[in-house]
């Protein structure tokens, strides 16, 4: 088979399966730090801004149980579509749900609530899933 490099490339030479190995695995345990550091941070700003055990738990409740709950929804789509763009969609929407701090999903109830959100500070995304056009950011 004819080599269609251009000039001044180098062959692609593979990495050994012991090396590439060891970059995911640091690339892992990187990613968790990180992920564990800010679980800690927001764990001791919730602590510190109320004083409530109960806080801390729902807080527990909603970034940890919100996992399992996803987790069948997430093998379902990793075993029906492509999972390098099944892992690519999901973090860039994760990035995106971190530009605000409340996502609120439609309805009269959702409405009110951002709205007390939006008059205390918070940055608030308002989507309504009933058919309807409205996208609202404060």
């Amino acid at each position: 088979m004819d080599d269609v490099r251009g000039e001044g490339q180098t062959p692609h030479t593979p990495t050994a399966p012991r090396t590439a190995v060891r970059i995911l695995s640091l690339a892992r345990l990187v990613s968790l730090t990180g992920s564990t550091a800010a679980f800690t941070a927001l764990f001791h700003t919730i602590y510190h801004r109320t004083g409530s055990a109960a806080w801390l738990s729902a807080t527990l409740l909603l970034t940890f149980g919100v996992s399992g709950l996803n987790a069948p929804l997430a093998g379902i789509l990793g075993d029906r579509f492509d999972r390098s763009r099944v892992m690519i969609l999901s973090d860039l929407r994760a990035g995106a749900g971190k530009a605000y701090d409340a996502i609120v999903v439609g309805g009269h109830n959702g409405l009110v609530a951002a709205a007390y959100l939006a008059k205390a500070g918070a940055r608030v995304v308002i989507r309504d899933c009933s058919g309807g056009r409205m996208d609202l950011r404060y």
